[in-house]
């Protein structure tokens, strides 16, 4: 039997039984309004959230479609390595650094790692999503900081230049220990080769002749 039953057993009105509740609720009524408020602040505050983390992922998803769609930063990019190959043969032969920012190489090689460098700083500043950015950009921007290392330390050898890729190298590190604990999982992962151990030569029916057996090298009789 219900409470309601309970109450209309008793002879109880709706209106006397909504005046007992009433009254058995009064002395809570001063915590039922700030708990109200609380939990619509925090709905409130949680799609905020949940907006942030979108538009976030838009951005992100927007600045690398247009990064492919440009011709340009495409081909940039294609060049890396052959620009970067010219660059350090120049510090290898001891040139100085302001006759190598004069060469079209370092144009190449720079303005692919201040693109780096700009999602790095899209990142730090919560413009860009981490987690996006990394499924898409971790393998390269890891690889062009250990291709390019050597030029990265040659330039922020001027003192002017410290700051010069801090961003990067800083989402670098946190980026290679990620890639490197994948790669070891997958290692670990990995299924163990399946061994054959030669050929299986078909057995004729008791009584049958045994056909003959063809193999790369020659026939089986």
């Amino acid at each position: 039997m219900s409470v309601q039953d309970i109450f209309l057993s008793r002879g109880w009105t709706a209106y006397e039984i909504a005046h007992h509740a009433a009254i058995k609720l009064l002395p809570y009524a001063p915590l039922i309004t700030p708990s109200i408020a609380i939990m619509a602040g925090g709905v409130a505050l949680y799609s905020i959230h949940v907006t942030r983390s979108i538009a976030r992922k838009r951005a992100t998803i927007d600045f690398f479609l247009k990064t492919e769609a440009d011709s340009s930063i495409v081909k940039l990019f294609q060049t890396f390595d052959e620009h970067l190959a010219v660059v350090r043969k120049l510090i290898d032969d001891g040139k100085t650094l302001l006759e190598i920012v004069k060469t079209a190489e370092y144009k190449t090689v720079h303005a692919c790692l201040n693109i780096h460098e700009l999602i790095a700083v899209g990142i730090d500043n919560k413009v860009f999503d981490a987690k996006v950015a990394y499924n898409y950009w971790s393998g390269v921007l890891v690889a062009h900081c250990k291709d390019g290392s050597q030029l990265i330390d040659f330039s922020r050898a001027d003192p002017d230049d410290l700051s010069a890729y801090i961003s990067m190298l800083e989402l670098n590190k946190k980026w290679k220990k990620k890639l490197d604990g994948w790669a070891l999982r997958q290692r670990r992962n990995k299924p163990s080769a399946i061994m054959v151990t030669g050929p299986i030569t078909p057995v004729a029916p008791v009584g049958s002749p045994q056909p003959p057996v063809e193999t790369p090298s020659r026939t089986i009789n």
